[in-house]
């Protein structure tokens, strides 16, 4: 478990490398609000219960930049370089940094590479929360594409339904092409923190959410999703959909991290996710949770 005295943790994601796996987060100090001052920190582990804090790899903007406060990404190695793309929180749009030894990271350009396309998405979530919805990038590559699948609002449907997995492609991961979401079950307000991985031949589509982003009739069905933040799961043939909710959802008890990644690593499955902060304590990267992760879905093993 990772804490870090007197500074807050909130989302992060990770990368296995040779020998350690590499844990971006955000992370700022506890004496600042929470959600406006973020930078994204960096740390490794052999073990992923024993981590070193390396510091901070990439600041948000000065002030008044698109990026000036940082919010959830990923990273892809590609080309033989490592890409990270990362939210700019206030902003909502997506931007890029690259680095060659996942330690030092320089930003690609001075602005954003991709934001919400209104003929796809809504520009400001009908839900719960009116505010735009364009977060959490996941970068994966899919037949000579690097895709990055975000937290998006669909363009129509019913209000408290309209979350699904905005889509946008790149060759070089520099200049990037905005499409229509892939065909999501239409579940929610919002898909926090999508991840797209296969597993046993499916992909399998995780997200986070909470549940105030679920519809009142389906709180009623699934009891368990009234129980709090939770990960689900959907599974397709490509990942590129089409998506369906797996039957064995939420995917962990209650109680469990929030905006958990499936990390593979020496040869199994782990979720790991950010614990919240309570009381004094300014919050934690989990202890690795084992999971089974094939072609039936994600389940603790």
């Amino acid at each position: 478990m990772l804490r870090i005295p007197d500074r807050l943790i909130g989302d992060a994601w990770f990368f296995p490398g040779r020998e350690v796996v590499h844990a971006y987060f955000l992370t700022c100090d506890a004496s600042l609000p929470r959600h406006e001052h973020w930078s994204i920190g960096h740390a490794v582990s052999g073990d992923l219960v024993r981590w070193n804090d390396l510091g901070i790899c990439l600041r948000g903007g000065g002030p008044g930049s698109w990026d000036h406060n940082l919010a959830t990404g990923s990273v892809l190695r590609h080309g033989g370089r490592y890409w990270m793309a990362y939210t700019g929180h206030t902003a909502q749009r997506v931007g890029v940094a690259v680095s060659d030894d996942l330690h030092r990271w320089e930003r690609i350009g001075s602005g954003p590479v991709s934001g919400i396309d209104t003929r796809f998405y809504e520009p400001v979530g009908s839900g719960s929360r009116r505010v735009p919805h364009w977060r959490d990038p996941f970068l994966f590559a899919w037949e000579g594409w690097v895709y990055a699948a975000v937290c998006a609002s669909r363009n129509g449907g019913p209000p408290d339904r309209r979350g699904t997995l905005g889509l946008s492609r790149s060759r070089d991961l520099r200049t990037w092409i905005v499409l229509p979401p892939p065909e999501v079950e239409a579940v929610g307000q919002e898909l926090e923190c999508p991840q797209v991985v296969e597993r046993g031949g499916r992909w399998h589509l995780l997200f986070s959410s909470a549940p105030s982003f679920f519809p009142a009739a389906h709180l009623a069905r699934h009891p368990a999703v009234a129980a709090g933040p939770n990960l689900y799961a959907m599974a397709a043939p490509t990942p590129l959909g089409p998506f369906r909710m797996l039957r064995k959802n939420p995917v962990l008890p209650p109680g469990a991290p929030y905006a958990c990644q499936l990390v593979r690593w020496r040869g199994r499955d782990v979720l790991l996710g950010t614990h919240p902060e309570q009381g004094g304590d300014g919050g934690s990267i989990s202890d690795p949770i084992a999971v089974v992760a094939d072609a039936e879905g994600i389940r603790p093993s």
